[in-house]
């Protein structure tokens, strides 16, 4: 969208360090003042733009619990990820529609202040795995907050792009909140891959949303909650698979990850959810690779094709 200029203009030059970037980026511009333009202007929640695969991807869609994501989702946005709030700070993923995989696309991050809304991480609609998607965000103090955005090249897979480029911001907490981008810094990813890193992988509980194409039933009367989790101490991995419980080896290395030794209870099961279990167990022992993508964990065979998708499980 066009930017107009104003007093508030952060004419900082960016510091791109690799000679492949996709471009033009916003990323790569002087940082301009979007959420308020003029000192008089207000912050306006936007409006998502088209969206696809809606029914498709309802495991990954959560309802609003909170007034302002109440106001996103009014607006035909589609909350995803977890909820982050710090520092009386809320920080909402909202997605206009999703690709096959239900990554989202066309998504923004939406920023809280105090209840009052401050306005958007990025001036434009992002879509996962691309440049300029967004991979991570986190609140370093009551007034900084910090995003990362995925940099490919043109030479770049998918899965890997070789750049991160880095924004702070400042918020100052009034009664017109003001979300000011401040600082830009660019720089190539160790190992030409994208962060975040394993740790993320092995230290959280991940909710079981998609065999293959197919969208997994969540927890009902009949069925448990299908999960996976790493002991990364002792190499091993455990979960419920919906009736019944699985356990393994694996080894992880940057972005490789291979199960072995899988082994599972013997409990008689639905026909349905027998179904999904044998090619959830199935599925294990393809996997060469993870990639993972805000709250949402991609693991892949060797050909490259998607065979799981996890939603990171609230505790």
């Amino acid at each position: 969208m066009p930017l107009a200029v104003a007093p508030l203009l952060m004419a900082m030059a960016p510091n791109p360090t690799m000679s492949q970037l996709s471009s033009p980026s916003w990323l790569d511009q002087p940082l301009m003042p979007w959420n308020r333009p003029t000192p008089t202007a207000f912050p306006t929640l936007p409006k998502p733009g088209p969206g696809e695969n809606i029914e498709q991807c309802e495991s990954v869609i959560r309802q609003p619990a909170t007034t302002a994501e109440q106001a996103i989702a009014k607006q035909g946005w589609h909350l995803v990820g977890d909820r982050h709030q710090e520092d009386r700070i809320q920080m909402i993923l909202g997605a206009s529609g999703f690709d096959g995989m239900c990554r989202p696309m066309g998504y923004q991050v939406f920023v809280y202040a105090e209840g009052r809304y401050a306005g958007t991480l990025s001036p434009e609609l992002m879509d996962a795995r691309t440049d300029g998607s967004l991979n991570d965000f986190r609140v370093i103090s009551p007034s900084e907050i910090v995003a990362d955005f995925n940099r490919y090249g043109e030479a770049d897979p998918l899965c890997c792009p070789s750049g991160t480029t880095r924004i702070t911001y400042t918020l100052r907490h009034a009664d017109i909140p003001d979300l000011l981008p401040t600082g830009v810094n660019t720089r190539q990813n160790a190992n030409g891959s994208s962060m975040p890193p394993a740790g993320t992988l092995l230290s959280t509980p991940w909710r079981l949303v998609r065999v293959g194409t197919e969208s997994v039933p969540q927890e009902s009367a009949m069925m448990d909650t299908p999960y996976l989790q790493f002991d990364a101490k002792e190499k091993r991995f455990f979960g419920s698979s919906g009736c019944n419980r699985y356990m393994g080896s694996f080894e992880q290395s940057e972005m490789t990850l291979n199960f072995s030794a899988v082994a599972s209870t013997k409990r008689a099961c639905l026909d349905q959810i027998q179904k999904i279990e044998g090619e959830f167990y199935q599925a294990l022992g393809q996997i060469t690779r993870f990639e993972i993508n805000q709250d949402q964990l991609y693991l892949y065979k060797d050909d490259g094709e998607v065979v799981l998708v996890f939603q990171k499980k609230e505790s």
